[in-house]
């Protein structure tokens, strides 16, 4: 499932499976670790640096609390408020 709340100023978007899990998944796809997700953290990490924010994605195996699936969260700013906070 997908949720999308409020936390201060920053959106926080939740998605939670119960698929394998990303642990498992790792491990039997035959393609190595895609740049994707490291480009991701690289982008937020440069935007957090230049703009003294604190955007994130956490990406969370499930298994580790004996359970299945994958949860990932994405924090952020609104792109208005991002906007109106970087003009000052």
């Amino acid at each position: 499932y997908v949720t999308i709340a409020k936390d201060n100023d920053y959106i926080v978007c939740t998605i939670d499976d119960n698929g394998i899990g990303y642990n498992t998944a790792i491990k039997q796809t035959n393609i190595y670790n895609g740049i994707g997700l490291s480009n991701i953290r690289s982008r937020i990490e440069i935007i957090n640096q230049k703009f003294s924010l604190d955007y994130s994605i956490t990406i969370f195996d499930k298994s580790e609390i004996g359970q299945s699936g994958t949860k990932t969260v994405v924090r952020f700013l609104p792109k208005y408020l991002f906007e109106e906070w970087y003009k000052n």
